[in-house]
């Protein structure tokens, strides 16, 4: 009882928006979060078919509106599964850019500059774990010390929080940092933390990109996230034909091929029945395609065709180039369907 009132027992509580359990961990606390996150983006979605803002307005939109949501209290929970978390965040980045849910991870962070949610959630939890070892009077670094002390005296004691900050120190090489509980300044920790972490994601992604069939042209003219320039020149019929060619959304035969299993040496042309018909092929290289091309392309890709000129072409930011080669992507693409 509690001033006359019945205290129920329950398995699990809603404090300052965070749900508790009788178990002393947070896995369905992320799992609310979304939930409460996918209602603000599908608000999200309808303002944005509404009142069609750029591609860089959409994502800012996100990040105010339903990044802040995902990430409540991530200092906390953080040391839990996020899946779910970056779940959300890949699916409006797919919806703004029109692509499949099956495109591989590491374009979409590529083409919209754009890196996982758990990168920030760590830098939450290192910033949250600055405050508790820097403090002296308050009782959550009280506890956090109290915590950190008997982890110490006896291995058998686990605390998840503790166990996390302690991964990722030791991961991005700070295990002296976690050893001694102190550092020279909490702005330099975080920024630190954060430029590591960025590197291991990026290493991620080219090791992505090297094992991925997808990948291979990709990986010839992107090499770091970053907002591609055409998602704000073109306009949204083009914009999606050029995002949708870059990130293999697309039916040429080179990927159609993979749907039926078909070996990439059979994957020919439809057109020129000649050659394997990948990005490169429809791009600069099917005679079928020569006469539309000289009409769109400068003729200094459509003579003498490589690797080098295609790399060159797709990383092209000069609008008119912009718009003649989306505009030969869209009209070309038609005979492949």
């Amino acid at each position: 009882m509690l001033n006359g009132s019945i205290l129920h027992v329950v398995k699990e509580y809603v404090y300052l928006g965070i749900l508790f359990t009788n178990t002393g961990r947070f896995c369905k606390a992320p799992k609310r979060l979304t939930d409460q996150a996918s209602r603000a983006m599908y608000a999200v979605f309808r303002k944005i078919r509404i009142l069609e803002f750029p591609i860089d307005c959409q994502l800012k939109l996100f990040d105010q509106l339903v990044q802040t949501v995902l990430l409540y209290g991530s200092e906390v929970w953080g040391f839990e599964n996020a899946v779910v978390i970056e779940r959300v965040h890949l699916k409006f980045c797919k919806y703004i850019l029109k692509l499949k849910q099956s495109t591989p991870d590491y374009m979409v962070y590529g083409e919209l500059g754009r890196y996982p949610l758990s990168i920030f959630i760590k830098i939450r939890m290192i910033s949250y774990w600055c405050k508790l070892t820097s403090s002296q009077t308050s009782l959550s670094s009280i506890v956090y010390k109290l915590m950190f002390q008997m982890s110490i005296a006896n291995p058998d004691y686990h605390f998840p929080l503790l166990k996390e900050v302690k991964y990722i120190l030791q991961n991005i090489g700070f295990n002296y940092i976690w050893l001694s509980q102190t550092f020279i300044s909490a702005a330099w920790l975080k920024q630190n933390v954060k430029h590591v972490l960025i590197d291991n994601f990026l290493q991620r992604c080219r090791e992505s990109k090297k094992i991925s069939s997808k990948g291979y042209y990709y990986n010839m003219f992107k090499e770091l996230p970053s907002l591609e320039p055409y998602l704000l020149e073109l306009p949204i019929t083009l914009r999606i034909s050029l995002a949708r060619f870059r990130t293999a959304n697309h039916r040429l035969p080179i990927e159609t091929g993979r749907w039926y299993n078909i070996v990439r040496e059979e994957r020919k042309c439809t057109l020129c029945k000649k050659f394997i018909c990948d990005e490169m092929h429809f791009s600069l290289e099917c005679q079928k395609l020569s006469e539309i091309r000289n009409k769109f392309l400068p003729q200094y890709y459509c003579m003498y065709p490589s690797a080098i000129k295609f790399s060159h072409l797709m990383s092209i930011t000069y609008k008119p180039t912009l718009l003649k080669l989306s505009s030969y992507i869209r009209s070309c693409m038609e005979m492949f369907h």
